[in-house]
């Protein structure tokens, strides 16, 4: 099985989830705090990062990055596009769900909340390109696409996957507008012909 790093401030936060993942064959490496967490993603390469973001040191920094935030622009759509998938019972999400041993996730009691948590993260993750390139295009598309996604879950799967398109070409127009701002066409010197 796979190998899960799981961080948290609480002790039996942590051997609880311990016990249950090494009782389903994966190999748990536990840590405390951010600092932990970083040398342990460092060392122990983990598959998974099961990650409390509200316990001291949960933002450690590294390189100007820290270990919930460095890649947000790519697993906040990603994540939104499974947990939809989960909540409208697609059956290959479902079994890749109960195929890592975490069929109890499969309810929308859990899936809702988490489908809105990779929404915002996406969301927060474009504010923050924001901040660097000044366009607010991208992070306007997201908040549309957020709100097709998950109005869409009572109305039709349709407008759930037109959210979550919307949500990928928010990304992709995120990533685009992020490269022209880091390579100015004017600074591209012009060949002779």
């Amino acid at each position: 099985m796979s190998k899960i790093l799981v961080v948290d401030d609480e002790p039996a936060v942590t051997h609880l989830l311990r016990w249950f993942l090494e009782k389903k064959g994966h190999e748990v490496v536990t840590a405390a705090d951010g600092v932990e967490a970083l040398a342990s993603v460092q060392q122990e390469n983990p598959k998974v990062v099961l990650l409390d973001i509200s316990m001291p040191l949960a933002t450690a920094v590294t390189g100007g990055n820290t270990l919930s935030h460095s890649h947000a622009d790519k697993w906040g759509p990603l994540g939104s596009i499974f947990a939809a998938l989960c909540c409208l019972g697609a059956a290959p999400a479902l079994a890749a769900v109960s195929a890592l041993g975490l069929g109890f996730l499969i309810n929308d009691i859990i899936l809702i909340p988490l489908l809105v948590v990779f929404l915002g993260a996406t969301i927060w993750a474009l504010r923050r390109d924001r901040s660097r390139h000044g366009r607010t295009g991208p992070q306007r598309l997201a908040w549309l696409a957020s709100l097709f996604t998950v109005s869409g879950l009572w109305v039709s799967g349709v407008v759930v996957s037109l959210g979550l398109i919307l949500l990928v070409a928010a990304s992709i127009w995120n990533v685009v507008v992020t490269w022209q701002t880091k390579f100015p066409l004017d600074s591209v010197p012009k060949s002779r012909v």
